[in-house]
């Protein structure tokens, strides 16, 4: 003899209005999860676009490059090379310079200078 389950019409609506009220709680807090990620990606953009704007770096990355004699080094032989071939242009973005060498005031030629995402400081001598 098989045994056959038999739902009253009431408790399958019981049910279903269960299991309804149950989804439409479980799509609020998926809801509120994603727009909290949301605003979060939406946060890190503009902390973004705001430090492009200032023009500077991210130090927050985890690949930052550090002063060294190579980046000195590289600076110079820059300077050298415009210096010699008479360069219009020259680029020294993010070089952690502090401050440009006299030898920067020996290059007549350069007409547009990147510095940006550098440490310089200005000095004034009016000697």
């Amino acid at each position: 003899m098989a045994v056959t389950r038999v739902i009253l019409p009431i408790q399958g609506e019981k049910e279903k209005e269960l299991r309804e009220a149950a989804e439409n709680a479980k799509l609020r807090y998926l809801s509120l999860i994603e727009l909290d990620d949301l605003h979060q990606l939406y946060e890190d953009d503009v902390k973004q676009s705001e430090l492009a704007l200032e023009g500077m770096p991210d130090f927050s990355a985890a690949a930052t490059v550090e002063p060294t004699d190579e980046v000195d080094l590289d600076v110079s032989a820059k300077l050298q090379k415009a210096q010699e071939q008479q360069l219009d242009s020259l680029d020294l973005k993010g070089r952690y310079l502090v401050h440009l060498p006299e030898s920067f005031g020996k290059i007549s030629s350069i007409v547009h200078l990147n510095l940006a995402n550098n440490c310089l400081e200005v000095r004034l001598n009016w000697t």
